[in-house]
C-alpha cells in the first residue's frame, strides 16, 4: 500500500496482488531493536552514550523494552517518537532487584547475559525457554 498497490488478504492465508504498477518513493526503514541491544550495552556498561536515530517509542519490536531494562540498572534512556538515547551510568551499573523475565524479548537474553558478569550481584534471567529453538 505504500508504494501504491493494492493488496488482497485472506487473513494472512493468501495474499493476492493483480498486476498493478507501484509509485516510488522514500521509505526510512526502522533499526532492529535486537542489534541495537549490543550499542545500548557497551554504552551502559563502560557510562558511555548512543543514540539510535531510526529506533524509537513508536516502535513494534518486543526487544525494544530492553533500554528499559538499562534503566533498571541506572543507564539513561531518553526516548523519541523515531530515537532513542541511551546514557551509561559514569558510577558503574546497579543490579537488579529480583527475577529479570525475558519471555517477551528472548532475542535480547544473550546481550544481558553479556552484560551480567559486570553487574555487582548475580542476575537471574527467566523465560528462555523459547530460545532452544531459535
Amino acid at each position: 500500500a505504500k508504494f501504491g498497490v493494492q493488496v488482497e488478504n485472506d487473513d494472512y492465508a493468501a495474499l493476492r496482488v493483480a498486476p498493478q504498477s507501484y509509485r516510488a518513493r522514500t521509505l526510512s526503514v526502522e533499526g532492529d531493536a535486537s542489534a541495537a541491544s549490543y550499542f545500548a550495552a557497551l554504552a551502559s556498561l563502560h557510562g558511555g552514550s548512543v543514540r539510535l536515530e531510526n529506533l524509537g517509542s513508536n516502535t513494534r519490536q518486543g526487544d525494544y523494552a530492553f533500554f528499559g531494562l538499562g534503566e533498571r540498572l541506572g543507564a539513561t534512556v531518553r526516548r523519541a517518537r523515531e530515537q532513542t538515547e541511551i546514557v551509561g551510568p559514569s558510577s558503574g551499573l546497579g543490579a537488579f532487584e529480583g527475577d529479570v523475565d525475558m519471555t517477551s524479548m528472548p532475542d535480547v537474553a544473550p546481550t544481558l547475559m553479556m552484560m551480567a558478569p559486570f553487574l555487582p550481584r548475580a542476575t537471574r534471567i527467566t523465560g528462555l525457554a523459547t530460545l532452544r529453538v531459535k
